[in-house]
């Protein structure tokens, strides 16, 4: 069987002060040369407000940190600009490393830059158990119309072209954000979900609740007790749009994708729980589904061995199941 070793990292892992931007201490560290690395960008807004390279500008300090953190255990925080970006791309190419991106949904209330979301709370998360949240529902429908997942897309081909990556890595929220029995419930997807049930829409769940979590939190009950199957067909067409989007907008600049599964579930549990059919997924010419390893975590569950042979047996069946 081929082998291939991936990393996910973020660009604390290299150093902006350096010649080569820190490329060869990485590598003599490793002591190998990956296939390739997914370099976490964190922020969404790195995509959607890109605007291009023709100046040279400092990324916003959650991208060069995830979150914005002050730093870790081996260097604080640097600045970087995006035409340093591009060339530590360059750089790790040049090494025979494939480079993708990848983001996270999450919103800082503009503590780190004047954040998309802040103009538009139609596009935030409201979970049935917590309210609204502070993540960018890639689902979300606009107040213009259009769909976040594809202004999402229309500006990742850009970005991909313009810095050199390889590909693009969707990671958390960019499959199922939760369990779908506890999931966003908006205004805006309950919206959504009226249109997709058409006549067989009750009537209750045609009214606006906005941000109130008891409200939601009934909403949400008369989903999961007289909805359910449809909620689940709902969301796995939902994000199987959203990813035709983003591999449509990569294909067109000939780049790649790889998604992280939902919560390392199997493929059961994916659909019925998390709303995510890997093989609608696999279909739409996804080339990577990352499963993440939780090795310690699972050590540490009780202490026992079956964690881990779920583990493998979950590996096994999604490897039969998309193929």
């Amino acid at each position: 069987m081929d082998t291939e070793v991936w990393i996910w990292t973020e660009l604390l892992a290299f150093d902006s002060a350096a010649p080569d931007l820190g490329v060869g201490a990485y590598l003599d560290r490793l002591g190998f040369t990956p296939t390739g690395v997914s370099l976490l960008a964190a922020a969404s807004d790195f995509v959607v407000l890109h605007e291009g390279l023709g100046a040279e500008r400092p990324l916003f300090p959650d991208v060069c940190a995830r979150f914005g953190q002050a730093g870790n255990e081996e260097r604080q925080r640097q600045e970087w600009t995006n035409h340093q970006l591009r060339d530590l791309v360059s750089g790790l190419r040049a090494a025979g490393i494939r480079v993708y991106v990848s983001v996270f949904a999450a919103y800082h209330h503009d503590r780190f830059h004047p954040e998309w979301l802040s103009d538009h709370p139609e596009a935030r998360i409201v979970y049935s158990h917590l309210g609204v949240t502070d993540g960018v529902q890639f689902l979300a429908r606009l107040t213009d119309g259009a769909y976040y997942h594809d202004l999402f897309a229309a500006q990742l081909a850009r970005v991909l072209t313009d810095y050199g990556f390889d590909g693009f890595h969707g990671p958390d929220c960019l499959g199922p954000g939760g369990s779908l029995s506890f999931n966003d419930c908006s205004d805006g997807m309950a919206a959504q979900f009226a249109e997709f049930l058409g006549q067989d829409c009750p009537v209750e769940l045609r009214s606006e609740v906005g941000w109130e979590q008891p409200a939601l939190a009934a909403r949400m009950e008369l989903i999961c007790t007289r909805l359910y199957p449809q909620w689940v067909e709902f969301n796995l067409l939902r994000w199987e749009q959203c990813w035709a989007a983003i591999v449509a907008s990569a294909r067109s600049v000939g780049k790649g994708t790889m998604i992280n599964s939902a919560n390392t579930k199997s493929a059961f549990e994916g659909m019925f729980i998390y709303g995510m059919d890997y093989r609608r997924i696999a279909r739409l010419g996804v080339e990577y589904l990352v499963v993440e390893t939780v090795a310690a975590n699972l050590a540490l569950i009780h202490g026992g061995d079956e964690r881990h042979y779920d583990f493998a047996a979950t590996l096994a069946e999604m490897a039969a199941f998309v193929p």
